[in-house]
């Protein structure tokens, strides 16, 4: 009991690290450029982002999770979510308008759980010889 809590709690700060780097990035980005520019770059950012934080679940805790691709798929998903409810706040504030809507949080769920699963089988096929 006290494995999976800790296992947890590892994946929500995997999340949160992520969602936190996006963040920046996208912040970083808005100074550089105007928020329609910004929104370009946004589904790139949340694929990358996913796709970290589905490697991280992986590549450190291979050993503690017996179904191997729900965990990064959930973190992907989670990623996602997070980065959609706080890039369509922020934005909002740049912009003055919700940017987002319902179809653009299904892509980006479908981003999120697609590329969380690449950066899984990354992890695992991290460091074994293709032959």
């Amino acid at each position: 009991m006290r494995n999976r809590l800790r296992l947890f709690l590892k994946i929500v700060s995997y999340i949160l690290v992520e969602a936190f780097g996006a963040v920046l990035l996208v912040s970083f980005l808005s100074m550089l450029t105007d928020v329609l520019a910004v929104l370009k770059f946004v589904l790139p950012i949340v694929a990358l982002s996913s796709a970290a934080s589905g490697f991280c679940t992986l590549d450190r805790n291979s050993g503690l999770i017996i179904h191997k691709h729900l965990p990064a798929i959930g973190t992907g998903i989670g990623a996602a979510l997070l980065l959609y409810g706080i890039l369509d706040v922020f934005l909002f504030f740049l912009s003055g308008e919700y940017l987002f809507g319902f179809r653009d949080l299904l892509v980006f769920l479908g981003i999120g759980a697609g590329f969380a699963e690449l950066g899984g089988l990354l992890a695992l096929k991290r460091g074994r010889s293709p032959l």
